[in-house]
């Protein structure tokens, strides 16, 4: 009876630590590990007059590919977010921003007209990184190496 009630006990405190360990950092949400299909199957009528160039053309053809496990923030980032970065970095605002500031209104809406390379700099200063599909171009180039 005793060993019974040691057991459960046990069990319940690996199930508390597991279930601890789980937590997503603050503000962010565990995309889980799975397969998905990346790429498109379909073939359209301007790609076979050859009239695109093949560097446009790398979605062809589809493939199954793993993806581990990852977090991604739970919301895009505001215009606030970004002016914080902005007036602590000296980073030039984007263009729409009028003398530099965003209107009041727009606060909480997602930031836009900012490159790939000015968000690389924001996530950097932000402690965090831009999804990369470098694992996924790996698998790629491991299923179709002609290319």
């Amino acid at each position: 009876m005793k060993r019974n009630i040691v057991f459960a006990i046990l069990c319940c405190g690996c199930a508390i630590l597991a279930a601890a360990a789980q937590t997503s950092p603050e503000g962010m949400v565990q995309v889980p590990a799975g397969k998905f299909w990346m790429g498109r199957s379909q073939i359209l009528w301007r790609d076979a007059l050859d009239i695109v160039p093949r560097a446009k053309l790398d979605n062809q053809p589809a493939n199954h590919i793993e993806l581990d496990a990852f977090y991604i923030d739970k919301y895009e980032v505001t215009n606030a977010q970004y002016a914080r970065f902005v007036e602590a970095t000296g980073t030039k605002p984007p263009w729409p921003w009028p003398n530099g500031k965003f209107r009041p209104a727009d606060e909480k809406q997602a930031v836009n007209y900012v490159s790939w390379f000015e968000a690389d700099v924001y996530c950097k200063w932000a402690g965090k990184r831009l999804p990369s599909e470098a694992p996924m171009a790996l698998a790629q180039w491991q299923i179709s190496p002609s290319r």
